[in-house]
């Protein structure tokens, strides 16, 4: 009787003590787990927007040097062919170098500005990808969670 006793209680401590499964921890973590998904989607929205409006901003600095750039290149063209017309002139001459300077100089603003904005669209479309993924692992994750309501 007494063996009996010592062993009832060893078993109640022990199913006391083993470490239990609470759905409502379960439930939490899992909701845990999906404030963390939507904090990093907010993020990335906000990383986009900013990046949209960094776009917006370059796109008319762009068409800005893209524009000088066509009308250094026509104005040095335009200088060649003076000199060309007049060999001997070297105020030709030097204004057609001065021109030529200021068209590469130019081009080379333009290829710049041309390939930061190259570079900010791929950042837009890496964005893009990753709340892309970001929503489908959310959707995912919120269709395998129960909720459980608070009592």
């Amino acid at each position: 009787m007494k063996n009996s006793f010592i062993i009832l209680v060893l078993s109640l401590f022990i199913t006391a003590c083993a470490p239990k499964t609470n759905s409502k921890i379960d439930a939490l973590s899992a909701q845990n787990l999906i404030l963390d998904k939507t904090q990093k989607l907010n993020e990335l929205n906000l990383a986009l927007e900013k990046t949209k409006l960094e776009v917006s901003q370059i796109t008319g600095d762009v068409q800005k040097a893209n524009s000088n750039a066509a009308s250094s290149a026509k104005d040095a063209s335009g200088a060649a062919a003076a000199m060309n017309s007049n060999p001997g002139s070297s105020k030709s001459a030097k204004k057609a170098d001065n021109y030529a300077d200021d068209a590469a100089d130019d081009v080379k603003k333009a290829q710049k500005l041309n390939s930061r904005l190259a570079k900010l669209n791929r950042e837009i479309q890496s964005l893009q990808n990753k709340i892309n993924k970001t929503t489908s692992d959310l959707s995912e994750l919120k269709s395998r969670v129960e909720f459980v309501p608070n009592k």
